[in-house]
């Protein structure tokens, strides 16, 4: 299991980092093999419509200074805000990207996805994009009984899904 702590949760509260198999009041699905954990719950969010601004990341990258001849690094912060409780049954899908910089040269990404529903697909259709690192697929559709959403060349393709910009493979809906 690879774990990656985003922010930790007030209070020195416990951050919940095992697998939920099951729905429970934390937790919202990214892939097939990741999933958002909350430190409070998001029971209380209404669920996603189609026309909602489900989540939104925004990123600040800070250039890097001198001082006394030491150079730092810049520094990214990136803040996830939920506005709605995406169901197991869905995918997140870019809805909005704007970029700007600062006269101090400071880059602020801001990154809007929509809960999206997911259709069923048929044989040999596009089904979703697979990581090529770690081999998660961010499904956008669900294949029919007695077909799975597989890759079926070794051509990869740059992608951009909620927290993951990089390289995959399509994935394709094919007989197991």
């Amino acid at each position: 299991m690879r774990i990656e702590r985003m922010c930790r949760c007030p209070h020195r509260s416990e951050c919940p980092m095992e697998w939920s198999s099951k729905q429970d009041n934390y937790t919202m699905s990214l892939s097939n093999r990741s999933q958002l954990k909350f430190c409070q719950t998001i029971a209380d969010l209404l669920h996603c419509s189609a026309e909602s601004q489900a989540i939104t990341v925004t990123e600040t990258v800070t250039p890097s200074s001198v001082s006394q001849n030491v150079a730092s690094m810049p520094s990214t912060q990136t803040t996830i805000q939920a506005a709605c409780n995406c169901p197991h049954n869905r995918y997140w899908k870019l809805h909005q990207y704007s970029n700007s910089e600062s006269e101090n040269g400071t880059i602020y990404t801001s990154t809007i996805y929509k809960c999206s529903e997911i259709y069923k697909c048929n044989e040999n259709e596009f089904c979703g994009n697979m990581r090529a690192d770690y081999y998660f697929t961010y499904y956008q559709c669900s294949c029919p009984h007695g077909l799975m959403c597989l890759q079926k060349d070794h051509e990869t393709y740059n992608i951009s899904e909620l927290l993951y910009t990089g390289s995959a493979y399509k994935a394709i809906c094919t007989p197991n």
